[in-house]
């Protein structure tokens, strides 16, 4: 009877072994699980291939040094992006001076003041413009007020701006009016709004031909 008690006890005892070595060695050492079905490894750690302090799981789940990681890598990946879209340079548009022919009624007139490009735009000086127009025109608190033929023009002189009026409606500008060595410049299409005339300018040519009505 003993001799058969102790047998079965030998098998059971076998049993076991063979079942806790066959378990993954983060799993088989010692330590209860918390509610998360993980704990801290805080014994005999590099026997189970694990770091002191290692918090890791017993039911397949990564570590939260994985979790880390992949969140280190992430946000490094953001801070690289922001770098990079802070190095941008912002592109600055400069007037250059041109040389240009002008002709009114086919008589060549000099200007006094040189015309520029400005993003690709011819520019021209206006008040000097519009004497040559002969165009009426007041300077009132920064603005210059044009008597246009299609009513009371209201061109601001501050640099960059694209807003300006006529006949009290606001009216938005292509290019945006520049000041270039003290002088305020504008684009053609304010001064054919100043005056009814026909304006063509021959870009291969640097010529820009006005007709008066």
């Amino acid at each position: 009877m003993i001799k058969k008690w102790l047998s079965t006890l030998t098998g059971v005892s076998l049993s076991f072994a063979l079942f806790i070595s066959g378990m993954p060695a983060s799993q088989a050492h010692p330590g209860r699980t918390d509610a998360n079905g993980g704990h801290t490894c805080r014994t005999n750690c590099e026997k189970w291939g694990l770091e002191y302090g290692e918090y890791h799981y017993h039911n397949g789940k990564s570590s939260t040094n994985s979790s880390s990681a992949s969140s280190s890598s992430s946000n490094n990946n953001v801070g690289a992006k922001a770098n990079s879209k802070k190095s941008e340079k912002v592109k600055v548009i400069k007037p250059a001076p041109i040389a240009i022919g002008l002709y009114v009624d086919k008589e060549k007139i000099a200007l006094k003041s040189s015309a520029v490009l400005y993003d690709g735009q011819l520019m021209l000086p206006l008040t000097e413009m519009l004497q040559i127009l002969k165009v009426s025109y007041k300077v009132i608190d920064g603005k210059v007020f044009i008597e246009g033929h299609e009513g009371q023009l209201g061109v601001p002189v501050k640099q960059g701006s694209k807003r300006m009026t006529k006949a009290g409606e606001e009216v938005l500008l292509h290019t945006p009016i520049i000041q270039y060595e003290g002088r305020v410049m504008v684009p053609l299409q304010l001064l054919r709004m100043a005056a009814e005339h026909s304006f063509e300018y021959k870009k291969a040519e640097k010529a820009l031909y006005i007709a008066l009505s």
